[in-house]
């Protein structure tokens, strides 16, 4: 519209039609000066052009609108010189000033509609330009229009002509252009220096910043407290650009004993220093330990100039440090440490960057805190896994499991060693009250819930053994404890127990029970050999002395060979009762188990009936045993006469013998055996097989499954005695019908065989005119002694117990050559006799005799300094060469 209607008036000016309400209204015939000049219309028509254009195309519209405001400016100031408005020149050209003021101010408009393009953009900017034209162009206006004002006035006023007046113009304008430049160009200066500071006050709030950012980082990645304090000085110093930079942290007493920790910069030989060293007893109350103590930053800008200083100066210009600042690294109220920066240059930082570096401290101060705390949660944690990995081993090892159950849902849970008592994989098998029930041997699973009945009713702990069967079909012993805990109501809502496999503690508790009743009926075997051997010697020596009386083909002498006989039957069976106690001596030599089982193969071949066939296996590698080849005999042959007998109607009789090796897991289910290499000597029968009720009794003496008279129940027992003294074990396995299979194992043995002497053989029995003293409780031995050394040629002195041959010795003691004393006797024993005898006279010889022995009591009369020890029954060739070999030495 505007541009429209500056197109008219423009036409009509130049058309010559005068004003155009004229041609509009031909009516109106206003006379006067008043008609359409061409400028207006000129000006009207290029402000319409840039107000259209003002959106799209802005510094078009910018350019339209100074070419339309050039007119209305001349017209303004020509009104201002006083120049004619009423058309004095040329009408086509000029604009009233009633018009040329809102015709500007439009102009104006038009100009600023799109500040921030074109040349407007330029005005409004804050930087030099902007700035420049915002001093410049006032001036630039108002500056000549008022300058030409003054001198149009003073030439009508006659001060002087028009060529001094454009000269004073001309200089007057030089003049103040160049005031005006050369104040613009002080402003622009002080403007650039406030830039560079403004730069470098933002470089360093940058450098401040990118600290900041690179310490953000390492407070994420820290995983160490010491390597985050490296990180974080190393950051100040590469990424802040400052000098320096280290750390201290407060120790038990707080900042009074604050000590450094990392440092960064080329400050090392300042840090380092005995002032830094030793901050707590040199420094005193610097501004760092006053940090350290009440958390309060201290800004120094000059440490040269700073009383507080004044430990550090030299060290600190050495080092080209001039400030520094303290920064607490707190926490709430708690001070942890230090952080201080130093400075090449005095006054060096700045508010904003301090603002920035403080935010830092709190970061890293609670980043500090939270590593610690995270440091403590993980060592708590570790300590935590480590106490569950003890705990868990420590269960493994005593086989013992913890369990968990919660009644009313049913959920319960169970230790990894508990899975492993009962067999399953935690993998697959979800324990509960049902499953767990399952896995109960069906004998005692009705004790189990009678005992857990009864806690849930009246919330008292149990304790019970019961037997589990595991998935593999083996039967387990364990023992379970549990307690409970109730709600208010006196509902329980919260089992915890343990279980514990003791399989082998009953099995190890069954052999100790079976030694322990072993070793008291070897005691008491052992008193009833003594006392029988006695017996027996009386028998032996006086048939002996009725046989050398008696015609060698006499039926007397005939009945009396049967006699001794029987004696020494008798002995066969008291040296049995000894095996079997323990009481006996064991001739200990290298054996080969190969010949064992040929010799007792040999021998059952011909004592066996045809129908029971007879098989061996031995290798050729079988390592030696280290045993007695009578007693050894004796274990293989108990062994099979029994299967023998097992095997009324014939079967299959095997023997074998082949290297074992014993585990140490292995041998703690064995009481008191040892692990290693051993040779297993088994007996493997076809016959009837042993009951199960009676399996853990065979070992029992004068037990028996024989039928009466066909068996003393001494066999088993003699073996497993035997077995025992030889630091062996033996074993068991039997299924009714289907037979029974014996193993023996016997320790291997590696090494030099020891030298055996030939025994002393002697076809006459030698004697002596000396004079003995003999010691024995029993009448009929005294007796018998007595009449056997005499006839040997010895003197004889006869005592009833240990009192007596102390009295006769005390009295004779110089006089007697020899005591003959039998170990065991009332008020006084053998050994307490000889112990007493050999303090009256060292060089006493004394004998002892016994109807048991072992090694124990051989090397304890030795050590008294016993000569020699007879075993009763003795013979009489065996009493009287022994008693001559002590008389001789």
């Amino acid at each position: 519209m505007v541009a429209g209607g500056g197109a008219c008036m423009l036409l009509s000016g130049l058309a010559g039609w005068g004003s155009l309400d004229r041609v509009v209204v031909p009516a109106f015939r206003s006379e006067g000066p008043f008609h359409e000049p061409c400028l207006p219309g000129f000006a009207f028509l290029v402000l319409g052009l840039g107000l259209a254009v003002a959106e799209k195309f802005p510094r078009v519209s910018q350019a339209l609108a100074l070419g339309a405001g050039l007119p209305a400016f001349i017209s303004f100031v020509g009104s201002l010189y006083g120049v004619q408005p009423d058309f004095g020149i040329e009408p086509h050209l000029w604009i009233p000033l009633p018009v040329a003021l809102p015709f500007f101010a439009l102009f104006l408009g038009t100009l600023t509609a799109r500040p921030d393009k074109g040349f407007v953009q330029i005005i409004t900017d804050d930087g030099v330009g902007g700035l420049a034209l915002r001093r410049l162009i006032p001036a630039a206006v108002l500056l000549p229009v008022g300058i030409g004002g003054l001198r149009l006035q003073a030439e009508r006023l006659g001060f002087f002509d028009t060529a001094f007046g454009l000269t004073l113009f001309a200089v007057s304008n030089v003049v103040t252009f160049h005031f005006l430049i050369c104040w613009n160009a002080r402003s622009l200066f002080q403007l650039d220096a406030r830039r560079k500071q403004a730069h470098a006050q933002l470089n360093k709030a940058n450098r401040a910043l990118k600290a900041v950012s690179e310490c953000n980082l390492a407070l994420v990645r820290a995983s160490d407290e010491r390597e985050l304090l490296r990180e974080i000085c190393r950051a100040i110093v590469e990424y802040g650009g400052y000098r320096f930079a280290w750390i201290g942290l407060n120790g038990r007493e707080g900042g009074r004993d604050m000590s450094p920790v990392v440092s960064r910069g080329s400050g090392e030989i300042f840090y380092r220093s005995q002032a830094i060293a030793e901050l707590p007893s040199v420094w005193g109350q610097c501004p760092i330990l006053e940090t350290a103590q009440t958390g309060v930053s201290h800004f120094i800008q000059d440490i040269q100039s700073e009383p507080s200083c004044a430990v550090c100066r030299g060290r600190a210009a050495d080092c080209g440090l001039s400030s520094l600042i303290t920064f607490p690294l707190k926490v709430e109220e708690e001070v942890l440490g230090v952080l201080i920066i130093y400075e090449a240059k005095k006054s060096a930082l700045d508010p904003e960057e301090i603002h920035l570096l403080r935010e830092l401290m709190d970061d890293l101060a609670y980043g500090i805190k939270a590593l610690r705390t995270k440091i403590a949660h993980h060592e708590a944690e570790t300590l935590l896994r480590k106490r569950e990995a003890t705990l868990a081993k420590a269960q493994e090892i005593a086989r013992l499991g913890s369990w968990e159950w919660d009644p009313v849902s049913d959920v319960l849970a169970w230790s990894d060693e508990v899975y492993r008592i009962f067999g399953v994989s935690p993998q697959e098998f979800f324990p509960s009250y049902r499953r767990f029930l399952e896995l109960i041997h069906p004998d005692d699973r009705a004790k189990v819930i009678a005992a857990v009945d009864r806690t849930i009713e009246h919330g008292i702990p149990y304790r019970i053994e019961h037997r589990i069967v595991v998935p593999s079909g083996e039967v387990r012993i364990v023992l379970e404890q549990a307690e409970v805990t109730m709600d208010e109501s006196g509902r329980p809502i919260r089992f915890f127990g343990t279980v514990m496999d003791i399989t082998e503690r009953k099995h190890l508790e069954q052999q100790l029970f079976q030694s322990q009743k072993m070793e008291a009926l070897g005691q008491l075997a052992a008193g009833i050999a003594h006392d029988f051997n006695n017996t027996l010697q009386a028998i032996l020596n006086y048939g002996q002395f009725v046989q050398e009386e008696l015609p060698a083909d006499s039926r007397s002498s005939e009945d009396l060979r049967e006699v001794i006989k029987a004696a020494h039957r008798a002995g066969e069976l008291s040296r049995q009762l000894l095996s079997f106690s323990r009481q006996t001596e064991l001739s200990i030599v290298p054996l080969d188990p190969r010949l064992l089982v040929k010799e007792i193969v040999r021998l059952m071949q011909r004592t066996v009936p045809p129908s029971i066939a007879i098989t061996h296996e031995a290798p050729e590698n079988l390592p030696r045993i280290m045993g007695d080849v009578a007693h050894l005999h004796q274990v293989l042959l108990n062994l099979c006469v029994n299967a023998k007998d097992a095997m009324p109607e014939g079967g299959s009789l095997a023997l074998a013998a082949r290297p074992f090796v014993l585990s140490p897991d292995a041998a703690r289910f064995r009481h008191n055996v040892n692990p290693g290499v051993y040779v297993m000597l088994s007996v493997r029968d076809t016959g009837e097989g042993i009951a199960p009720e009676d399996l853990p009794r065979i070992y029992e003496p004068f037990f028996t499954t024989k039928e009466r008279g066909k068996g003393t129940g001494l066999g088993l027992a003699t073996t497993y005695n035997i077995v025992r003294q030889h630091g062996g074990f033996i074993e068991c396995e039997s299924r009714q019908g289907e037979g029974t299979t014996f193993r023996v194992y016997l320790p291997a043995w590696e090494g030099d065989e020891p030298k055996i002497g030939e025994a002393d053989q002697r076809s006459s029995l030698p004697g002596g005119s000396e004079q003995i003293l003999v010691v024995d409780d029993q009448e009929p031995v005294r007796t018998l002694l007595q009449r056997t050394l005499e006839k040997l040629g010895y003197r004889v002195l006869v005592a009833e117990d240990g009192e007596q041959a102390l009295a006769i010795f005390s009295e004779r003691k110089e006089l007697i050559d020899l005591v003959l004393l039998d170990l065991q006797m009332p008020r006084m024993d053998g050994l307490a006799c000889c112990q007493a005898i050999l303090r009256t006279r060292p060089d006493a010889r004394v004998i002892l005799s016994s109807g048991y022995y072992n090694s124990e009591i051989h090397e304890t009369a030795m050590g008294y300094g016993v000569q020699a020890f007879l075993r009763k029954p003795y013979q009489m060739q065996e009493l009287a060469s022994q008693i001559r070999r002590v008389l001789n030495n």
